[in-house]
C-alpha cells in the first residue's frame, strides 16, 4: 500500500496513482442523487466515461476495470490504456492530411479507431496466455492470414498504439483502412471472441496530448465515441466485445450540437461526470470525514472549521468582505476532484509543519490563493495552445513544420499565454456586458491575426461565464451544452471564472459577484 501521509487527500492524478486498492479505499462514493458521478463501478453497461480534465475519468476507468477483473472472472479485462504521448497531436494532423479529413468529418476517424480497435483485441486474442489457451491451433492460424491487417507483433497492442501504428502505415493509409478484408477480419474475430470470454478493452482520455491541440483531439474523440456506440448496435460483435473509453466534455457538448445527436445520446452507456458546486462540496466533506484525526482541532468534528481553525474569512478582494471558508475554498477551484485534492493536499501540509496557534487566516489565503493560481495558469495555457492549434496552415504538414504549431516551445507558449491574459484584461471587469465581449474579441483578432475564437475557447476551458437571472453560468453538460459561447443580444452580461482573479489584478472586481 501506498504511503498517504504525504497526500492526505489522495493522488490528484487518477490515472498515476499508485496501487488501485489505495485508489479504490481513498475512493469517496456519493449519494445517488449526484448523477453520473455516483455510478457504481459494477455497471457494465457503460461504454463512454465524459467529463473535463481533472473530474476523475481515468479513476473511474480503473474502477471498473478492477472491479471486472476482481468480481467477474468469467470476462477478460485488459488493463486501461493511457496514451502516454505514444499519440502525439503531430499523428494527428499527419492523419487528417493523408486521409483528406474536411472539417469535422467523423467518417475516417471512427475508421481508425474501428481498426485500431479490432486490431488491438486480435493481439490480446492471440498474444495473452490465458486467451491463447482457449484458441485452436487453427484459429491461430486463421488469425495469421490477416497479419497484415491486423500486424504479428509479439506482445499485446492497445488501442492507441494501434491507431500510431496505422498513422504510420503512411502513404498506403487510405488502402490499408478501405481494405475489403476487413469485413472477412471482423468476421473471424468475431466468432473466435464467440468462443473466449468476453474482451473489455478500456481506452482512457487522451488527456496527456489534448492541450496542446484540443481542435483536433476533439474530432479525435467524436470519431472514437462513434465508433464506440456502433459497437454496441453490431449484432455480432456487442455481446462479446465491450469497449469502455473516457472522452471530455467539450467532445460531448459537440456531439449534442450535430444533427445525430438524439441517436447516440442514450443514458444507459453513457456516465457523465459533471460536477457541481453541490457535489464538490460533498466530496469536501466526505474528504474531512477520511483523513486523520491529526489535522483537526477537535478529531470528533470533521468541518472545515475544525480543520483549518476558521468557520469564516476575510477574503482579499478589493473591497473585502466575510464569507464561509468553506465557500471561499470552492470558489477558488475549478469544481473538480482533482483541484479538491491538489488545494486539500496542501492546506493539510501547512497544518502539519507549524503549530496551530501560528495558523492564521492570512496562511489560509496565502495557501488557496497560490493553488488558484496554478490553476487559472493551467486554464489559460490550453486556451493558448488552441489558439496555437488553430492557427496551423495546412502547408505545415507538408513541410513536416507542424510541431511548431502543435508542440510550441516554451517561448511561443509563454507569449500566447500573455496574448490569451492581456484579451482578458481588455474587459476591465469582473463582470462584463456585449461592449466588453467586444472588445475580448477585437484584441484577439489584433494579437493572433488568425481565426481564433478566443471567447469560445474562454468558454470551453471555463474561464468565461453568462450572467442570468442573478447568478453566472459556466460551460456544463448539465447546463446549456452548448460547445460554443451562446450570444444572448444586446443586454448580455458575461463574468470570469473568480480562479482569474489570483493570476491578473487588472480587472475591477464586482461588489457582489454571482457566485
Amino acid at each position: 500500500m501506498a504511503d498517504r501521509t504525504m497526500e492526505p487527500f489522495g493522488v490528484p492524478d487518477g490515472a498515476i496513482s499508485a496501487e488501485i486498492e489505495d485508489a479504490t479505499n481513498a475512493f469517496i462514493v456519493l449519494p445517488e442523487r449526484y448523477g453520473g458521478v455516483s455510478r457504481s463501478p459494477s455497471d457494465a453497461r457503460v461504454r463512454v466515461l465524459i467529463g473535463r480534465l481533472g473530474a476523475g475519468k481515468s479513476l473511474y476507468l480503473r474502477r471498473m476495470q478492477d472491479y471486472q477483473k476482481q468480481h467477474n472472472p468469467s470476462t477478460y479485462a485488459a488493463n486501461p490504456t493511457y496514451n502516454l504521448a505514444r499519440l502525439k497531436s503531430s499523428d494527428l494532423a499527419r492523419f487528417v492530411k493523408r486521409v483528406h479529413v474536411v472539417g469535422g468529418n467523423t467518417e475516417q476517424w471512427k475508421l481508425l479507431w474501428r481498426r485500431a480497435i479490432v486490431r488491438s483485441a486480435a493481439s490480446h486474442l492471440s498474444r495473452d496466455r490465458a486467451l491463447r489457451a482457449q484458441l485452436t491451433s487453427e484459429q491461430l492460424d486463421d488469425l495469421k492470414e490477416y497479419s497484415s491487417l491486423l500486424g504479428d507483433g509479439r506482445f499485446k497492442r492497445n488501442a492507441v498504439d494501434s491507431a500510431k501504428e496505422i498513422i504510420d502505415v503512411g502513404g498506403r493509409l487510405n488502402d490499408y483502412l478501405d481494405n475489403p478484408e476487413w469485413a472477412d477480419a471482423e468476421a473471424l474475430l468475431a466468432e473466435i471472441i464467440g468462443e473466449t470470454r468476453p474482451i473489455f478493452l478500456y481506452i482512457d482520455s487522451l488527456d496527456d496530448t489534448y492541450r496542446w491541440a484540443p481542435t483536433l483531439w476533439t474530432q479525435c474523440q467524436r470519431g472514437l465515441f462513434y465508433t464506440v456506440m456502433d459497437l454496441l448496435r453490431d449484432n455480432v460483435l456487442n455481446q462479446r466485445l465491450h469497449v469502455v473509453v473516457a472522452i471530455r466534455d467539450v467532445t460531448y457538448a459537440s456531439i449534442w450540437a450535430s444533427e445525430n445527436a438524439l441517436r447516440y445520446i442514450d443514458s444507459t452507456h453513457i456516465s457523465v461526470l459533471d460536477w457541481n458546486r453541490d457535489s464538490i462540496r460533498e466530496l469536501l466533506r466526505q474528504k474531512l470525514k477520511n483523513i486523520s484525526s491529526q489535522y483537526f482541532t477537535d478529531p470528533k468534528l470533521r468541518t472545515v472549521e475544525s480543520w483549518l481553525g476558521f468557520a469564516s474569512i476575510v477574503n482579499s478582494r478589493p473591497e473585502p468582505s466575510e464569507e464561509r471558508l468553506e465557500d471561499y475554498i470552492l470558489r477558488h477551484t475549478r469544481l473538480v476532484p482533482r483541484d479538491i485534492v491538489a488545494l486539500g493536499n496542501d492546506l493539510c501540509q501547512l497544518i502539519a509543519t507549524r503549530p496551530r496557534s501560528e495558523i492564521t487566516a492570512e496562511m489560509i489565503r496565502a495557501t488557496v490563493a497560490g493553488k488558484s493560481k496554478e490553476f487559472a495558469s493551467a486554464q489559460i495555457a490550453t486556451c493558448a495552445n488552441q489558439a496555437i492549434s488553430d492557427l496551423l496552415p495546412a502547408e505545415a504538414v507538408d513541410d513536416n513544420h507542424e510541431d511548431s504549431f502543435l508542440q510550441p516551445n516554451e517561448y511561443m507558449l509563454a507569449q500566447f499565454q500573455g496574448h490569451v491574459l492581456d484579451c482578458i484584461e481588455t474587459t476591465g471587469r469582473e463582470i462584463f456586458d456585449t461592449s466588453g465581449l467586444e472588445s475580448l474579441m477585437k484584441c484577439a483578432s489584433k494579437l493572433f491575426g488568425g481565426p481564433v475564437h478566443l471567447a469560445d475557447i474562454l468558454w470551453q476551458q471555463g474561464l468565461l461565464g453568462i450572467v442570468e437571472d442573478d447568478r453566472v453560468e459556466f460551460f456544463s453538460l448539465s447546463g446549456s451544452k452548448n460547445h460554443v459561447l451562446p450570444r444572448l443580444g444586446a443586454d448580455a452580461s458575461y463574468c470570469w471564472n473568480p480562479i482569474l482573479f489570483d493570476l491578473t489584478k487588472r480587472l475591477e472586481h464586482a461588489r457582489s459577484a454571482p457566485f
